[in-house]
């Protein structure tokens, strides 16, 4: 096992390295969002990775280096409130190899209301940048291990 994980830092960091066009590490998001509120907050997620100084926002999915992949759906739906979603959101890492190596890092599900998308989004926005960050030290420490 540590071995596959080493080997998939090796190669996540040559693959960054290669890829690599400035400090920022490419992002795509992924969703399925049906609803009023998802979608507000799908919006406000990619707003604020574009914003970031850590993560370029990518349009196709398998340019990311990191994918988020959310999932929203109204719960209330019957009623045509509109007012909340609840939300799904996995954040995996791929490798630009090919066939491309893909692993889990994290996920998180919640409610979000529509006067809190930005919020929600921030929120969520900070928990991929958390994500990024630790994929950058990753990367960092296995491009020193390869410079031994």
């Amino acid at each position: 096992m540590i071995n596959k994980c080493l080997s998939f830092l090796l190669a996540c960091a040559t693959s960054f390295a290669a890829h690599a066009e400035s400090t920022s590490l490419k992002v795509s998001i992924a969703a399925t969002a049906d609803d009023l509120v998802g979608g507000r907050l799908v919006y406000a997620i990619k707003e604020g990775v574009r914003r970031s100084a850590g993560m370029q926002l990518v349009n196709r999915v398998q340019d990311g280096l990191i994918q988020v992949k959310i999932v929203t759906l109204d719960p209330d739906k019957d009623n045509k409130s509109g007012s909340r979603t609840i939300y799904s959101v996995v954040w995996t890492l791929q490798t630009f190899h090919n066939p491309p190596v893909t692993m889990y890092l994290t996920n998180s599900v919640g409610f979000c209301g529509s006067a809190r998308v930005a919020q929600c989004a921030d929120g969520l926005v900070a928990d991929t940048d958390a994500q990024v960050s630790e994929v950058r030290g990753w990367i960092e420490s296995a491009m020193e291990g390869m410079k031994e």
